[in-house]
């Protein structure tokens, strides 16, 4: 497998598809609206998640690098550089803040600002990440029903 793909980690990427309940729970609810905004939410999730693996990855090189089975993630052994996967990161992130408020604002009723503020934290903040995520998952649920 390609490191910059092993960095992003998506074979994670099924937990993600929690998102989706809602359209188990309420068939009655389910339309391709409904199925359209569940699958951009689940690749929302995607992004973030592969971008917190990243930070993870870069703050724990060093411990990793000792580790048996985690020396083999790409930047403890060095696969990828760093500076091109704090870049990977970051856009990601970006690339997921965008249409993560969209989503949450589809409604019309006003605008959930925690998703635009998603790569501040990270940089930032990041333990305050779950508060982001928690938002965004909320949000979700709430329209896709």
């Amino acid at each position: 497998m390609f490191p910059i793909l092993r960095l992003i980690r998506p074979h994670q990427w099924v937990k993600n598809a929690f998102v989706a309940a809602p359209l188990f729970f309420t068939p009655k609810a389910v339309s391709l609206d409904s199925v359209l905004l569940v699958a951009a939410g689940v690749a929302c999730f995607c992004m973030l998640s592969s971008g917190v693996y990243i930070l993870n990855d870069f703050l724990d090189r060093e411990a990793d690098r000792q580790h048996p089975v985690k020396r083999n993630r790409p930047l403890a052994a060095n696969t990828v550089p760093v500076p091109a996967a704090l870049a990977f990161m970051a856009a990601l992130i970006v690339a997921d803040t965008l249409p993560a408020s969209t989503i949450v604002s589809s409604d019309g009723a006003g605008t959930l600002t925690e998703p635009l503020l998603a790569p501040a934290a990270m940089v930032i903040v990041a333990p305050l990440l779950s508060v982001t995520v928690t938002g965004v998952s909320a949000a979700l649920v709430s329209d896709a029903v």
